[in-house]
């Protein structure tokens, strides 16, 4: 088979891009857990691994499925965001006192906002 004579089935393109959003997902996630390292046990971020995991799986299933299917694996996602907000609000408390901490999720918070809209604005 030639990769480059453009003779892809539609689940080869699904899996095409359910790899691609996986490593893009799996930075986000990493640096997450991560950080998540310093202040959780081994125990809790093997669920948080495994939950993730699960959630991966849950979305290229349901790409398979239906392009509007891949929401069920949105909790991935999510989770990596909050693993990301509680490490920002506890770095900042740890480091220089709950309002610091605040402020970490404050800025996170914004700067995803401004990201969102940007995206979608052009759509």
């Amino acid at each position: 088979m030639n990769p480059l004579a453009g003779v892809e089935t539609a689940r080869l393109r699904v899996n095409f891009r359910y790899l691609s959003n996986t490593v893009e997902q799996f930075i986000v996630f990493a640096a997450g857990l991560l950080a998540l390292a310093a202040y959780w046990p081994p125990r809790l971020l093997i669920i948080v691994a495994t939950v993730w995991v699960l959630a991966r799986w849950a979305f290229w299933i349901g790409y398979h499925k239906d392009p509007l299917w891949r929401a069920v694996g949105a909790p991935g996602m999510l989770q990596s965001i909050l693993v990301l907000i509680y490490v920002a609000w506890r770095f900042g408390e740890d480091s220089y006192g709950r309002t610091a901490g605040i402020a970490l999720v404050v800025l996170f918070l914004a700067i995803e906002a401004i990201l969102t809209w940007s995206v979608t604005r052009d759509t």
